[in-house]
């Protein structure tokens, strides 16, 4: 069991710092057991086991090997799918959940290694609105999962089942790409045509969630990517459009192009941020 791995070995395998200048870089790749070269999920665990989602299965490391998980069609308890889009650990119950590209959810049992699945074709209150899920959150008492073509979508514990707000009808909100959470009760969407921001507080609130223009640019731009960083910055990534920097609280912000932190000029889209301990924002892209 590993107690903590040094960022940089994790991101070069997905990611690079807008420092990256002072950076060095090793790798983990398929020589090293890595399932599949494609990653497009990083998370560490409370344990700090690494897990990572890839195009081909689930991958577990404990800073020496890896344990990889894959779907097994005749095991119900198997993780559902093998493309992995979204990994994330509840900081309220520390459960860990994995999102898959169209085979749903799983919720992983770690003391029999094994996975509980949910679906939209599950019966009942366990039935999920979509299969594609594109991202996880966790506020006080709920978790929230983001889907593609099912809208938004939080879980209720107390019976194991999904519920939808209101907003979901719209068909504005039929996919929503990535999740981020304030102090002040609102939830950040980013969508296919823009930022938004809704009042989670009231799960019950009927009203649409707020269209939030982004200073100086095209207002109807994919969002793809959400993170507060710890001075109330939000960055907020696009898939076509560049990189923002604002501050909700203040008339502060900053843009950066795609050329900025690439140096081809073709269009580059952004499928994470982070922003690690010593305050470097790392950006994943595409």
């Amino acid at each position: 069991m590993i107690r903590t791995i040094i960022p940089a070995l994790i991101f070069a395998i997905l990611c690079f710092s807008l420092k990256a200048e002072r950076a060095k870089f090793s790798h983990l790749t398929i020589k090293d057991g890595l399932s599949q070269s494609s990653v497009k999920a990083i998370f560490q665990d409370k344990q700090g086991y690494m897990w990572f989602g890839t195009a081909d299965g689930l991958n577990k490391y404990d800073g020496h090997h890896f344990e990889h998980f894959h779907h097994h069609p005749d095991n119900i308890s198997s993780i559902s799918g093998n493309d992995i889009s979204c990994i994330y650990q509840n900081p309220n119950d520390s459960l860990l959940w994995i999102g898959t590209r169209g085979a749903g959810l799983n919720l992983y049992n770690a003391e029999r290694n094994n996975f509980h699945v949910f679906t939209s074709f599950s019966n009942g209150p366990n039935k999920l609105p979509s299969n594609i899920i594109n991202d996880i959150l966790a506020t006080s008492q709920t978790l929230w999962i983001a889907t593609r073509l099912g809208g938004l979508c939080y879980y209720n514990s107390m019976d194991s089942g999904f519920v939808s707000p209101a907003f979901n009808k719209d068909i504005t909100f039929q996919t929503i790409n990535c999740l981020e959470a304030d102090q002040e009760g609102n939830l950040w969407l980013g969508t296919p045509s823009g930022l938004y921001k809704w009042r989670y507080a009231n799960k019950f609130n009927q009203e649409l969630p707020r269209k939030v223009n982004l200073p100086g640019y095209v207002q109807n731009i994919a969002v793809s990517a959400l993170q507060f960083d710890l001075k109330g910055n939000l960055w907020i990534g696009t898939r076509r459009n560049g990189i923002f920097r604002i501050h909700p609280k203040m008339d502060d912000y900053e843009y950066f192009e795609p050329n900025h932190y690439r140096k081809l000029n073709s269009p580059v889209a952004v499928y994470d941020i982070l922003e690690r301990n010593n305050g470097e924002i790392w950006i994943g892209t595409a």
